[in-house]
């Protein structure tokens, strides 16, 4: 099991998610998706500095690099119109007891970061739903519930509790990667984890 935890609002997420479903399957795994606040996560972290968005120099060079990863996966990157995430990723909740919370994500960021849309639109929310087959009435309700919000409160904390400051961060077989950059490392050292355990396997 790979856990995966992600916030809307985050370019190198969306990155690493267009990789990682791939990455996972070829290793044997599950993803498993975690919903979390980016904000909320850098606060309890101390990790009090301006974001990115706020330093002109550092954006030049963010919206660069983030487009050169873009060609590197072969996938579109649009810069985000709102980074308000909150019932986007609230959406994630009620996607899991759908079952359905690969295809939310990828849904929800081919609407975003693939097609430049406004993630905290009434609009983009119930056409993701929509598409997605689910009830849009009862989903647009969830999203902005007392229950949704619990629910992330207490994803957040778990993160924190995991050791989570940022995203995307990957955790599995007792190892943490931070950042779409990780996952080659991650493949390999859990490519490596494969190989052993088989060959213990046989040893017994």
């Amino acid at each position: 099991m790979i856990d995966f935890y992600l916030d809307f609002l985050s370019p190198y997420a969306y990155l690493a998610f267009q990789q990682l479903p791939r990455l996972a399957a070829s290793l044997g795994h599950e993803v498993r998706y975690h919903a979390v606040d980016l904000n909320w996560l850098k606060q309890r972290a101390n990790n009090t500095g301006p974001a990115t968005r706020d330093m002109p120099l550092k954006l030049k060079y963010a919206r660069t690099d983030l487009q050169r990863w873009a060609r590197q996966y072969g996938v579109p990157l649009v810069p985000l119109v709102s980074y308000d995430s909150s019932r986007a990723n609230k959406g994630i909740f009620f996607a899991e007891h759908q079952s359905d919370a690969q295809r939310y994500i990828e849904a929800l960021w081919a609407e975003t970061y693939g097609r430049g849309r406004d993630m905290s639109s009434d609009d983009v929310l119930a056409s993701v739903a929509a598409g997605l087959g689910w009830d849009v009435s009862r989903f647009m309700q969830f999203v902005v519930s007392p229950d949704a919000a619990r629910r992330l409160l207490e994803s957040n904390e778990r993160a924190h509790a995991a050791g989570v400051f940022g995203v995307p961060t990957m955790i599995s077989a007792g190892e943490m990667w931070w950042g779409n950059d990780r996952l080659e490392l991650m493949t390999s050292y859990l490519r490596e984890a494969n190989q052993a355990g088989r060959e213990q396997g046989r040893g017994q």
